[in-house]
């Protein structure tokens, strides 16, 4: 398993994380998860303070390690839909043609 650490957060990427905390209810319980752990907080005590499980905690400190404030969303975030590639809507519509004995 992979250590949670975070990454340096610059004052820059704190103002957006707070931005985020102050304008986007769907997604603030994200942003206060990586402020929390870049303050030095650890994965226990974040949960203590929010009531969200570990797994979840470690799951958006990774993401923000790895994709910066961008990687606290997800694509539903930013259209209120999951986007599919033509591919997998091509087949989503072949396997819906074909019969359930099938």
């Amino acid at each position: 398993m992979r250590h949670t650490h975070i990454r340096s957060i610059s004052e820059d990427k704190r103002r957006e994380l707070y931005d985020i905390l102050d304008n986007n209810p769907d997604i603030k319980y994200r942003a206060k998860i990586v402020l929390l752990a870049g303050d030095g907080y650890t994965v226990p005590e974040i949960r203590e303070m929010t009531n969200i499980y570990d797994k979840t905690i470690r799951k958006w400190i990774h993401r923000f390690n790895d994709y910066g404030v961008k990687g606290i969303f997800t694509q539903m975030d930013y259209s209120g839909i999951i986007k599919i590639t033509d591919k997998a809507r091509d087949e989503i519509l072949r396997m819906s043609s074909i019969s359930p004995r099938q």
